[in-house]
């Protein structure tokens, strides 16, 4: 699976309010980060990127990028200690002592991306909003995700893009498929190494 950008499309009945315990969280960037961001979004665009794998698990990776690095430190170094004594216990979670945290990278998706068992995950979309469905071990749920915010990611929880389909009599329907003329989404991604915290 992969995510990828589309407009402003509006949420699906039943969205509700994200909390890790039950999959996914949301948080806003962190002050000033958002002049930050605009540098990164700019040097993506003159990059071109590493396929990596074939079918539902193809993903592009973009290289080393100053742009990134000084993006990592300002999110990360700004929301690490909230992730690491807030939410992670509320997950019932803590960080894995035996484990390096990933190095943080650009990748894009083609319909959506799923988080390893043993990992945290943190992604920042940085490509137009988009609708997606997020499952985890304990719910599925709708929720638009705009450019710029954080979604800390429970391990074994996936996202995927949601489409909207015209159907007769002027209905529409949302789906899980993904248009092939689409753009891919791109988001600022990293993982952090956890186990449970009984």
């Amino acid at each position: 699976m992969s995510p990828l950008p589309g407009g402003a499309l509006e949420l699906r009945d039943g969205a509700q309010e994200l909390e890790l315990r039950d999959g996914a969280q949301e948080l806003d960037l962190p002050d000033g980060a958002e002049d930050v961001l605009a540098d990164l979004q700019k040097a993506v665009k003159n990059t071109s990127p590493t396929v990596v794998g074939d079918g539902d698990e193809r993903h592009y990776r973009y290289g080393d990028l100053l742009e990134c690095q000084k993006f990592s430190r300002m999110v990360i170094g700004n929301k690490a200690q909230h992730i690491l004594e807030v939410l992670l216990p509320s997950a019932s979670l803590k960080p894995r002592l035996k484990g390096n945290p990933k190095l943080p990278v650009i990748l894009g998706f083609d319909t959506g991306f799923e988080i390893p068992d043993g990992f945290v995950g943190m992604a920042v979309l940085i490509t137009d909003p988009v609708n997606i469905e997020i499952n985890s071990t304990s719910m599925t749920k709708d929720h638009f995700w705009q450019t710029g915010k954080i979604l800390i990611l429970k391990p074994k929880t996936s996202i995927k893009r949601m489409e909207t389909k015209e159907q007769d009599k002027g209905k529409t329907e949302t789906i899980g498929e993904t248009e092939p003329d689409k753009e891919i989404i791109l988001v600022f991604y990293t993982m952090v190494p956890v186990e449970k915290n009984y």
